[in-house]
């Protein structure tokens, strides 16, 4: 019987075998995933894509200084008796308002806003489920 023929009941034939080309056949199931499409190209107006790197670059960095050596960093002390919110925004409130004061228009502080934003949205995540 071939691939195209029907069983005596004239109902299709139902393969649990593809041919792959190469006079094996394949269980449908174990067919190869189909690759992935890679995104579209975005023309990020604001260089989004290259903040974002520098973003993660600058919160790796601080996983290396010298408050995040020991077995648990203050923040997740903060973060664990459940004060990361008001830890968090209190944070993201005070390297805002202190751009432009300590050290002219500092880049890190920005930086920090961001670190601290995206802590908030860990600490968001935790507490708010989804209904």
């Amino acid at each position: 019987m071939t691939d195209n023929e029907q069983t005596s009941d004239s109902e299709p034939l139902l393969l649990d075998h593809v041919n792959t080309g190469d006079d094996l056949t394949t269980p449908v199931n174990e067919q190869p995933a189909p690759e992935p499409s890679s995104p579209p190209s975005i023309d990020y107006k604001f260089a989004e894509d290259k903040y974002l790197k520098e973003l993660l670059e600058y919160i790796s960095s601080t996983y290396g200084q010298h408050y995040s050596h020991s077995k648990i960093q203050s923040t997740e002390f903060i973060m664990d008796i459940g004060h990361g919110e008001g830890f968090t925004i209190g944070n993201i409130i005070k390297y805002a308002q202190r751009y432009g004061k300590k050290g002219g228009k500092n880049r890190a502080d920005l930086l920090k806003v961001c670190h601290y934003a995206i802590m908030m949205l860990h600490v968001h995540d935790q507490f708010n489920t989804k209904e």
